[in-house]
């Protein structure tokens, strides 16, 4: 949808952001990374930039990045900005707290759009309070939000395999068969 909006004739979106909190998921540390903001980036934006490879290919993605037609942004720094004529998402947003959300939120300038992704059951971090589950809260009921929830494994299309792998390790693995 954001490719859309930016190559729509009529459409006032000029810009793609992709926020994230760079976090490594499990708590996994991958040290010091080289090279520019992007290569820095890239191993915690790799599940939204392999999302967009779907649709155009990488020496596009890379120029869309180079001419800053698609932006991607450390959550650690977005305070103070304000994102006009934007289609932005918020990538992993269960490791965000309540008040990073709000902050997040709160960038949102004229003519852009905002969608927030992420999975509370996949969290990374031992925050109490999700910002995630915080806004999903407030914004429900709101008119100009839309909150949507997948349910079940069968709302995954990764791979036919991944449902199956979900629902097992839902189980109790206390009824598995022992051997």
């Amino acid at each position: 949808m954001a490719l859309k909006y930016l190559f729509m004739k009529d459409s006032d979106v000029n810009k793609i952001v992709i926020i994230r909190r760079n976090m490594a998921a499990c708590e996994d540390d991958i040290g010091h990374l080289p090279g520019d903001a992007f290569d820095k980036m890239y191993p915690y934006f790799g599940s939204i930039l392999d999302n967009i490879e779907q649709f155009i290919d990488r020496p596009l993605l890379r120029a869309l990045v180079d001419q800053e037609k698609i932006e991607i942004v450390p959550l650690a720094f977005l305070r103070g900005r304000t994102l006009r004529n934007c289609f932005i998402i918020v990538e992993e947003a269960q490791n965000c707290t309540i008040e990073a959300m709000k902050m997040i939120l709160t960038r949102v300038g004229e003519n852009s759009k905002i969608v927030v992704t992420g999975d509370v059951n996949q969290r990374d971090n031992p925050v109490e309070l999700c910002g995630l589950t915080d806004a999903s809260a407030r914004f429900v009921s709101e008119d100009g939000f839309a909150v949507v929830r997948l349910y079940d494994e069968s709302d995954i299309v990764r791979n036919d395999k991944t449902s199956k792998i979900i629902e097992l390790y839902e189980q109790d693995v206390s009824i598995l068969p022992k051997g």
